[in-house]
């Protein structure tokens, strides 16, 4: 597995019974984070409990930045390991879409900026403070994003995505342009690697309710409200697995409701621009025909939503038991803070070593929860 700092300690134990927040029964609190810079939104629910200690254990490896930890817990049939001391769990009374919830993640955070993490995923360490000072730097953008990174933790392969593509990254640059090309197809990250400012993801509405494309209408709403910067260096290991979302077959009933929920915010968004406005009866027609198209005999396969991210490993990937980065990844492995120029390195590399591999090595566990200053602390302050 990539490497991580940390590990529960014995003395954070469950999170405390003040900070579960029981959906549907009295009023939703905010998740108090006095001081803290950045709240991690994680739903889990099943299967993915099983992963989440991992998502939870990358967050520790960021560097300087505060991180208040909010864990969805999406009525799991499967208990929810042990969470660092005081992360905010919201546990709903039945099962939500994935959009459904992250939403209310959304709903009880109290800092400037937000992300959104899927249980099954890691976060590169370093990302989360790369990402804040570009947010801090330039306060027009209303997003900053990485590329993410796909890892099969069973043969231990790590190849780069074509999500976003070049094309995307090129296109943001010109953020008129770029609000139009973003409501034609899904084709940025919104999770994992992705800090947005709070309010206004509040204000483009968040995710949609469903399982499929749910991220979508949040990017564009995003891209409504201000410019997205993508910075071409890896932040996040997006876990190919079996019992992922993405591995699941739809039907044509279910990626039309994408689409549709997609226009429906189009429509209703008052910061639509006059042209995205302009376009949406040819955008009516433009998404019946990527529905047919991704549905080829009324399903949606797979290996169509997987090929479509770029989630196939390039050929001898693997060398001598070792995973590399293809020669064409974006950007290369140095960490950047330029818009698609020059790289400008920090002495924060891809992982934590000097390598350019990036093979899972193991660490040393040590306190999740660190009193040192500099490190990241994940919980409310004491």
């Amino acid at each position: 597995m990539p490497p991580m700092a940390g590990g529960f300690s014995a003395s954070g134990g469950q999170t405390s019974r003040e900070d579960v927040i029981q959906v549907g029964i009295g009023r939703m609190s905010k998740a108090k984070a006095p001081g803290f810079d950045v709240t991690v939104v994680i739903p889990v629910w099943d299967a993915y409990t099983a992963f989440v200690e991992e998502a939870v254990l990358s967050l520790a490896d960021q560097g300087p930045v505060r991180i208040k930890l909010v864990v969805i817990d999406d009525a799991s049939t499967d208990p929810v390991p042990p969470l660092p001391h005081h992360a905010t769990v919201v546990r709903t009374g039945a099962r939500l879409s994935v959009g459904a919830a992250r939403n209310i993640g959304l709903d009880v955070a109290e800092t400037p900026f937000v992300l959104f993490l899927d249980a099954d995923d890691i976060v590169v360490p370093g990302t989360i403070p790369l990402l804040r000072s570009r947010l801090q730097a330039r306060p027009e953008l209303s997003a900053a994003a990485c590329v993410p990174v796909a890892w099969d933790p069973r043969t231990g392969a790590v190849w780069p995505l074509r999500f976003p593509s070049r094309l995307t990254q090129a296109a943001a640059r010109w953020p008129a342009l770029y609000r139009a090309y973003a409501a034609l197809a899904n084709r940025t990250p919104t999770t994992g690697c992705v800090l947005m400012r709070t309010d206004l993801a509040r204000s483009a509405g968040g995710f949609t309710d469903a399982n499929f494309a749910e991220d979508w209408p949040l990017n564009v709403g995003l891209a409504f409200r201000g410019p997205i910067e993508f910075l071409p260096v890896p932040g996040r290991y997006l876990r190919v697995h079996p019992r992922s979302l993405r591995s699941r077959p739809l039907s044509r009933v279910q990626v039309r409701r994408g689409f549709d929920l997609m226009y429906g915010r189009l429509k209703r968004d008052p910061a639509t621009p006059a042209l995205v406005r302009g376009l949406l009866p040819l955008l009516a027609l433009h998404y019946e025909f990527q529905v047919r198209r991704l549905t080829p005999g009324g399903l949606m396969r797979p290996g169509q939503a997987l090929a479509a991210l770029g989630e196939v490993p390039p050929p001898r990937v693997i060398r001598e038991g070792v995973a590399v980065l293809a020669p064409e990844f974006p950007g290369g492995i140095e960490r950047g803070h330029t818009h698609f120029g020059a790289r400008v390195r920090e002495g924060l590399s891809l992982l934590t070593g000097q390598s350019r591999s990036v093979a899972p090595r193991p660490r040393p566990r040590t306190p999740l929860l660190s009193e040192q200053p500099g490190l990241v602390s994940i919980g409310d302050q004491t």
